[in-house]
């Protein structure tokens, strides 16, 4: 099954320039050869509605940062959702008591700092990438 490689796109909000949340992402992806998608990966000009559902369609997984109750973030969440995705969210620790109410009963994984993100990550998907393949196929 390793041979399979796959891809997780990561909802955050567009105007976050690479940031340690979206590196300790790319850092803990990359050590399972995951190849890291996001808004920014978008060539200038291209249409984003269209850009980033295709993005979603394509991809085996999602990685979605709720900590600003960014409305961006949660219409991609909601194509991510419509698409059967399967989703990991994660917010900062201190914004866990901002999270909307039809979220807040799902599983969110809550980080204080990007090592500790990048930690729980690396494990999560040294548990999970070998379902994570077997839905890709």
């Amino acid at each position: 099954m390793d041979d399979v490689r796959l891809t997780c796109y990561f909802i955050a909000p567009a105007t976050l320039a690479p940031d340690e949340t979206l590196e300790a992402i790319r850092r803990a992806l990359q050590k399972r050869q995951i190849q890291l998608i996001s808004v920014n990966d978008l060539p200038a000009g291209s249409f984003v509605t269209e850009s980033v559902t295709s993005l979603i369609r394509q991809t085996d997984f999602i990685i979605a940062d709720i900590s600003d109750r960014n409305s961006n973030v949660f219409y991609e969440l909601g194509l991510a959702h419509g698409m059967r995705k399967p989703v990991l969210l994660i917010a900062r620790q201190n914004e866990l008591g901002n999270i909307p109410f039809d979220l807040a009963s799902s599983l969110i994984i809550s980080y204080s700092n990007s090592g500790e993100l990048e930690d729980f990550l690396e494990r999560w998907l040294t548990r999970h990438a070998d379902d994570l393949r077997q839905i890709s196929v």
